[in-house]
């Protein structure tokens, strides 16, 4: 659910921000560490955009090997009615826990939301990675006609 934006969010900027706050600590599941990640709509209009089964495009990159690389990703649905649009109105946000890395690898982590055909970035954090943490994405088998995925 969107919230009402308000200043402790400390965002002087304007537009839609995406923006990992290190100082907003978050845990998952009581075991694992991270951060607050915000989506503020700071235009002066709702903005809309693209969901999957009310997700958001939204990933984790790290700087390594002199580009940035996804560490996660989100499946593909082959069932139209997962695809749909999600509104944010004007000074409203959503926030997101995302986790805290720990690794032997010291570079640097961002967000990526994917809209349309533009992509907005979060600032950048210092993290932590070990190499296995590299996306790789498992082959799925689709589970019939009724699995709403397909990768």
């Amino acid at each position: 659910m969107p919230k009402k934006y308000v200043d402790s969010l400390n965002s002087s900027e304007v537009g839609l921000i995406l923006k990992i706050d290190i100082n907003k600590s978050t845990s998952f599941e009581n075991k694992y560490n991270g951060y607050k990640l915000y989506l503020i709509n700071k235009t002066n209009n709702t903005v809309g955009l693209d969901a999957s089964d009310s997700r958001l495009d939204i990933v984790g990159e790290v700087f390594y090997k002199g580009k940035w690389q996804a560490i996660e990703y989100l499946p593909s649905s082959t069932c139209g009615n997962s695809y749909h649009t999600v509104f944010l109105k004007q000074n409203e946000f959503w926030e997101f826990d995302i986790p805290k890395f720990n690794g032997k690898i010291n570079t640097k982590l961002r967000y990526k939301l994917t809209m349309d055909k533009s992509n907005l970035y979060s600032n950048e954090i210092p993290t932590l990675i070990n190499k296995n943490q590299m996306l790789k994405i498992k082959k799925y088998n689709q589970n019939g006609l009724m699995d709403p995925y397909n990768e």
